[in-house]
Protein backbone atom coordinates (compact mmCIF):
# COMPACT_ATOMS: atom_id res chain seq x y z
CA UNK A 1 0.00 0.00 0.00
CA UNK A 2 1.32 3.77 -1.01
CA UNK A 3 2.65 5.88 1.87
CA UNK A 4 -0.04 8.91 1.17
CA UNK A 5 2.52 10.78 3.13
CA UNK A 6 5.58 12.45 1.17
CA UNK A 7 8.09 13.85 3.15
CA UNK A 8 10.66 16.90 1.91
CA UNK A 9 13.22 17.88 3.92
CA UNK A 10 15.89 20.69 3.50
CA UNK A 11 18.90 22.09 5.37
CA UNK A 12 16.54 24.53 7.49
CA UNK A 13 12.83 23.91 6.75
CA UNK A 14 11.20 20.69 6.82
CA UNK A 15 7.87 20.30 4.42
CA UNK A 16 5.20 17.98 4.68
CA UNK A 17 2.80 17.03 1.33
CA UNK A 18 -0.02 14.50 1.65
CA UNK A 19 -2.05 13.14 -0.83
CA UNK A 20 -5.83 13.26 -0.51
CA UNK A 21 -8.76 12.74 -2.87
CA UNK A 22 -10.41 15.55 -3.85
CA UNK A 23 -13.68 16.55 -2.30
CA UNK A 24 -15.39 16.87 -5.84
CA UNK A 25 -14.18 14.30 -8.40
CA UNK A 26 -12.45 12.43 -5.70
CA UNK A 27 -9.25 11.87 -7.71
CA UNK A 28 -5.98 11.95 -5.45
CA UNK A 29 -4.01 15.49 -5.54
CA UNK A 30 -1.62 16.99 -3.39
CA UNK A 31 -2.32 18.47 0.08
CA UNK A 32 -0.54 21.05 2.55
CA UNK A 33 -1.54 20.88 6.04
CA UNK A 34 -1.11 22.93 8.70
CA UNK A 35 -0.20 21.55 11.63
CA UNK A 36 -0.61 23.00 15.49
CA UNK A 37 0.88 20.86 17.99
CA UNK A 38 0.22 18.07 15.70
CA UNK A 39 -2.94 18.56 14.07
CA UNK A 40 -3.80 19.80 11.16
CA UNK A 41 -6.30 22.66 11.07
CA UNK A 42 -7.01 22.10 7.23
CA UNK A 43 -8.82 18.47 8.05
CA UNK A 44 -11.74 19.50 7.92
CA UNK A 45 -12.19 21.84 5.30
CA UNK A 46 -13.15 20.95 1.84
CA UNK A 47 -10.01 19.88 -0.41
CA UNK A 48 -10.04 20.35 -4.29
CA UNK A 49 -7.91 19.57 -7.06
CA UNK A 50 -6.77 21.89 -9.56
CA UNK A 51 -8.86 20.89 -12.42
CA UNK A 52 -11.83 21.09 -9.75
CA UNK A 53 -10.69 24.66 -8.21
CA UNK A 54 -10.52 25.93 -11.51
CA UNK A 55 -14.13 25.05 -12.36
CA UNK A 56 -16.12 26.04 -9.51
CA UNK A 57 -14.09 29.47 -9.80
CA UNK A 58 -15.33 29.29 -13.38
CA UNK A 59 -18.83 28.40 -12.52
CA UNK A 60 -18.81 31.42 -9.30
CA UNK A 61 -17.38 34.14 -11.60
CA UNK A 62 -20.32 32.92 -14.22
CA UNK A 63 -23.12 33.21 -11.23
CA UNK A 64 -21.23 36.39 -10.12
CA UNK A 65 -21.76 37.80 -13.52
CA UNK A 66 -25.60 36.65 -13.74
CA UNK A 67 -26.70 38.16 -10.10
CA UNK A 68 -24.88 41.27 -11.93
CA UNK A 69 -27.22 41.89 -14.58
CA UNK A 70 -29.81 40.95 -12.73
CA UNK A 71 -29.04 43.62 -10.14
CA UNK A 72 -28.37 46.33 -13.02
CA UNK A 73 -31.66 45.34 -14.66
CA UNK A 74 -33.73 45.40 -11.09
CA UNK A 75 -32.06 48.97 -10.77
CA UNK A 76 -33.28 49.85 -14.12
CA UNK A 77 -37.20 48.60 -13.91
CA UNK A 78 -37.29 50.39 -10.18
CA UNK A 79 -35.97 54.02 -11.66
CA UNK A 80 -36.77 54.46 -15.14
CA UNK A 81 -40.26 54.16 -16.15
CA UNK A 82 -41.17 51.10 -18.19
CA UNK A 83 -42.40 53.16 -21.67
CA UNK A 84 -38.79 54.45 -21.99
CA UNK A 85 -37.28 51.23 -20.85
CA UNK A 86 -38.67 50.01 -23.73
CA UNK A 87 -36.94 52.38 -26.28
CA UNK A 88 -35.91 50.97 -29.58
CA UNK A 89 -32.82 53.00 -31.80
CA UNK A 90 -33.93 51.38 -34.67
CA UNK A 91 -37.36 52.68 -34.24
CA UNK A 92 -38.30 55.03 -37.28
CA UNK A 93 -39.43 57.90 -34.81
CA UNK A 94 -36.64 57.59 -32.30
CA UNK A 95 -34.22 61.04 -33.01
CA UNK A 96 -31.10 58.65 -33.79
CA UNK A 97 -29.26 61.88 -35.10
CA UNK A 98 -28.79 63.26 -31.56
CA UNK A 99 -28.56 59.89 -29.86
CA UNK A 100 -25.38 59.06 -32.29
CA UNK A 101 -24.59 62.80 -31.08
CA UNK A 102 -23.74 62.30 -27.25
CA UNK A 103 -24.04 58.32 -26.71
CA UNK A 104 -19.92 57.61 -26.72
CA UNK A 105 -19.28 60.82 -23.76
CA UNK A 106 -18.73 59.55 -20.64
CA UNK A 107 -21.32 62.27 -19.11
CA UNK A 108 -20.32 61.29 -15.63
CA UNK A 109 -18.27 64.92 -15.23
CA UNK A 110 -20.85 66.96 -17.34
CA UNK A 111 -24.22 67.54 -17.48
CA UNK A 112 -26.70 67.53 -20.47
CA UNK A 113 -29.21 69.51 -21.46
CA UNK A 114 -31.86 68.04 -24.09
CA UNK A 115 -34.16 71.01 -25.39
CA UNK A 116 -36.82 70.40 -27.86
CA UNK A 117 -40.25 70.13 -28.54
CA UNK A 118 -42.44 66.86 -27.24
CA UNK A 119 -42.04 63.56 -28.97
CA UNK A 120 -38.12 64.00 -30.30
CA UNK A 121 -36.90 61.31 -27.87
CA UNK A 122 -35.47 63.31 -25.18
CA UNK A 123 -36.52 61.32 -22.75
CA UNK A 124 -36.04 58.34 -24.77
CA UNK A 125 -32.56 59.50 -25.18
CA UNK A 126 -31.85 60.57 -20.90
CA UNK A 127 -33.24 56.90 -20.39
CA UNK A 128 -30.33 55.43 -22.65
CA UNK A 129 -27.92 57.39 -20.85
CA UNK A 130 -29.32 56.02 -17.24
CA UNK A 131 -28.97 52.33 -18.88
CA UNK A 132 -25.20 53.32 -19.52
CA UNK A 133 -24.76 54.71 -15.63
CA UNK A 134 -25.84 51.40 -14.44
CA UNK A 135 -24.16 49.56 -16.44
CA UNK A 136 -21.36 51.44 -15.00
CA UNK A 137 -22.60 50.54 -11.22
CA UNK A 138 -23.35 54.45 -10.46
CA UNK A 139 -26.12 55.40 -8.38
CA UNK A 140 -28.66 57.09 -10.25
CA UNK A 141 -32.10 59.13 -9.31
CA UNK A 142 -35.17 59.75 -12.31
CA UNK A 143 -37.18 62.81 -11.46
CA UNK A 144 -39.64 65.09 -12.93
CA UNK A 145 -41.18 68.44 -11.27
CA UNK A 146 -44.36 66.60 -10.48
CA UNK A 147 -42.86 63.58 -8.37
CA UNK A 148 -40.41 66.45 -7.03
CA UNK A 149 -43.03 68.88 -5.71
CA UNK A 150 -45.37 65.82 -4.45
CA UNK A 151 -42.55 64.49 -2.38
CA UNK A 152 -41.51 68.14 -1.17
CA UNK A 153 -45.23 68.27 0.19
CA UNK A 154 -45.43 64.90 1.54
CA UNK A 155 -41.98 64.73 3.63
CA UNK A 156 -44.01 66.66 6.67
CA UNK A 157 -46.54 63.91 6.43
CA UNK A 158 -47.27 61.77 9.43
CA UNK A 159 -47.92 58.87 7.16
CA UNK A 160 -45.85 59.41 3.45
CA UNK A 161 -43.23 61.60 5.38
CA UNK A 162 -40.27 59.28 5.64
CA UNK A 163 -40.53 57.42 2.06
CA UNK A 164 -40.61 61.11 0.85
CA UNK A 165 -37.92 62.40 2.40
CA UNK A 166 -35.99 59.02 1.40
CA UNK A 167 -37.02 60.10 -1.78
CA UNK A 168 -35.26 63.41 -1.70
CA UNK A 169 -32.03 62.56 -0.10
CA UNK A 170 -31.52 59.95 -3.21
CA UNK A 171 -32.48 62.61 -5.32
CA UNK A 172 -29.92 64.97 -3.59
CA UNK A 173 -27.42 62.78 -3.43
CA UNK A 174 -27.19 59.77 -5.95
CA UNK A 175 -24.41 60.24 -8.70
CA UNK A 176 -26.02 60.83 -11.33
CA UNK A 177 -29.48 62.33 -11.37
CA UNK A 178 -31.89 62.74 -14.31
CA UNK A 179 -34.54 65.66 -13.98
CA UNK A 180 -37.21 65.07 -16.73
CA UNK A 181 -39.62 67.31 -18.18
CA UNK A 182 -38.87 70.97 -17.07
CA UNK A 183 -41.02 73.45 -17.93
CA UNK A 184 -44.59 70.74 -17.56
CA UNK A 185 -45.53 72.26 -13.89
CA UNK A 186 -46.43 75.34 -13.30
CA UNK A 187 -43.89 77.01 -11.21
CA UNK A 188 -44.39 77.80 -7.48
CA UNK A 189 -42.69 78.85 -4.55
CA UNK A 190 -42.00 75.18 -2.80
CA UNK A 191 -41.25 73.24 -6.07
CA UNK A 192 -38.70 76.00 -6.46
CA UNK A 193 -37.55 76.12 -2.73
CA UNK A 194 -36.97 72.10 -3.79
CA UNK A 195 -35.45 71.89 -6.81
CA UNK A 196 -33.28 74.78 -5.33
CA UNK A 197 -31.95 72.72 -2.18
CA UNK A 198 -31.41 69.67 -4.74
CA UNK A 199 -29.65 71.01 -7.33
CA UNK A 200 -27.09 73.60 -4.82
CA UNK A 201 -26.34 70.51 -2.87
CA UNK A 202 -25.13 68.46 -6.38
CA UNK A 203 -23.65 71.27 -7.43
CA UNK A 204 -21.42 71.91 -4.30
CA UNK A 205 -21.01 68.17 -4.82
CA UNK A 206 -19.66 68.10 -8.01
CA UNK A 207 -22.83 65.98 -9.09
CA UNK A 208 -23.75 65.34 -12.53
CA UNK A 209 -27.78 66.49 -13.52
CA UNK A 210 -29.07 65.59 -16.91
CA UNK A 211 -32.19 67.25 -17.61
CA UNK A 212 -34.84 67.95 -20.35
CA UNK A 213 -36.91 71.35 -21.46
CA UNK A 214 -39.84 71.36 -23.08
CA UNK A 215 -39.90 75.18 -24.76
CA UNK A 216 -42.36 77.03 -26.08
CA UNK A 217 -43.12 76.19 -30.37
CA UNK A 218 -42.04 79.64 -30.80
CA UNK A 219 -38.64 79.59 -29.14
CA UNK A 220 -37.32 75.82 -30.40
CA UNK A 221 -35.36 77.41 -33.26
CA UNK A 222 -33.33 79.85 -30.27
CA UNK A 223 -29.73 79.50 -28.65
CA UNK A 224 -30.69 77.69 -25.48
CA UNK A 225 -27.43 78.25 -23.77
CA UNK A 226 -28.08 82.00 -23.40
CA UNK A 227 -29.10 82.54 -19.76
CA UNK A 228 -32.08 84.82 -21.05
CA UNK A 229 -33.52 82.17 -23.58
CA UNK A 230 -33.07 79.34 -21.01
CA UNK A 231 -35.23 81.50 -18.44
CA UNK A 232 -37.58 82.59 -21.07
CA UNK A 233 -37.93 78.84 -21.78
CA UNK A 234 -38.34 77.73 -18.09
CA UNK A 235 -40.90 80.87 -16.94
CA UNK A 236 -42.68 82.33 -20.07
CA UNK A 237 -45.08 83.99 -18.05
CA UNK A 238 -41.97 85.84 -16.08
CA UNK A 239 -43.62 85.13 -12.70
CA UNK A 240 -41.19 82.73 -10.66
CA UNK A 241 -38.19 84.97 -12.52
CA UNK A 242 -39.08 87.73 -10.17
CA UNK A 243 -38.59 85.31 -7.42
CA UNK A 244 -34.92 84.68 -5.59
CA UNK A 245 -34.93 81.17 -6.26
CA UNK A 246 -35.21 81.41 -10.00
CA UNK A 247 -31.38 82.61 -11.07
CA UNK A 248 -29.79 80.07 -8.54
CA UNK A 249 -31.74 77.29 -10.18
CA UNK A 250 -31.16 78.76 -13.61
CA UNK A 251 -26.93 79.27 -12.86
CA UNK A 252 -27.45 75.27 -11.57
CA UNK A 253 -28.83 73.61 -14.21
CA UNK A 254 -26.53 75.43 -16.93
CA UNK A 255 -23.58 75.12 -15.35
CA UNK A 256 -20.96 73.08 -16.79
CA UNK A 257 -23.72 71.30 -19.46
CA UNK A 258 -23.83 71.23 -22.72
CA UNK A 259 -27.38 71.81 -24.19
CA UNK A 260 -28.52 70.54 -27.21
CA UNK A 261 -31.09 71.25 -29.25
CA UNK A 262 -33.53 68.28 -30.28
CA UNK A 263 -35.21 69.05 -33.27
Amino acid sequence: MTDPTTTIETDDERSTIEVRACDSCGSPSPYEPVLMFGKDMLAHCRHLCDACEAREKEQQAEEDRKQEIADMKAKWEAIVPADYRATDIEHADFNRRVWMRIRDEAWESRSIGLVGPPGRSKTRILALVAKKMIHRHRTIGWMNTFKLEQAWRDRTDRRLGEEARKQLRVWQRCRVLFLDDLGKSAWTAPLETALFEILEHRHGEGLVTHWSLNPQPDDIDEDFSSPEVLTAALDPDGVASKRNRFAPILSRLINNTLIVPVR
